[in-house]
């Protein structure tokens, strides 16, 4: 196995990206459809995220949301959350638009991987979703093992998010 740490991206992209302090990326998931997170609880974790840190959330959606979700979120009626609807990966478009996260956020998603790879001073956290009923087929099939490969130390819970489960 070779590692690759995406050296030309960093090489290339890096040069000049400014880094804002004041933003969290928050990269969405289609979680709800397949009931491992219901939309309620989606906006809750979004609106936790807001009181927590007091700082803009750019929220990514994923392409496969449902209509239900892109709707719950749309009603968060807050000036510190942004919906911004890429036409590329958020990779590409940050690297494109020179942009250094300085905080990256979501339940589960490859992007953070490379996203840490390639901005190495950005913080990276993974929101663990409690296993419950609803959700243990999903939790067995790719949860349980996605947090316990995760770097622990990126992992952030619902109770640390203010929401008590």
């Amino acid at each position: 196995v070779v590692k690759n740490n995406l050296n030309y991206l960093k090489d290339n992209y890096l040069k000049d990206a400014k880094k804002d302090s004041s933003l969290i990326y928050f990269i969405g998931q289609p979680l709800d459809d397949q009931n491992v997170i219901d939309v309620q609880m989606y906006k809750t974790v979004l609106e936790s995220i807001i009181q927590k840190y007091n700082k803009k959330i750019i929220y990514i959606p994923h392409r496969t949301e449902s209509e239900k979700l892109k709707y719950m979120i749309a009603s968060i009626d807050n000036n510190l959350l942004e919906v911004n609807n890429l036409k590329k990966s958020i990779e590409m478009y940050l690297l494109e638009q020179k942009i250094y996260p300085a905080h990256v956020m979501s339940y589960c998603s490859t992007a953070l991987t490379t996203l840490g790879i390639i901005y190495e001073e950005s913080q990276i956290n993974i929101i663990k979703i409690p296993e419950n009923s609803n959700n243990k087929e999903y939790f067995d099939g790719f949860l349980r093992e996605y947090y316990n490969n995760a770097d622990q130390s990126k992992i952030i819970t619902f109770e640390d998010l203010g929401i008590i489960k």
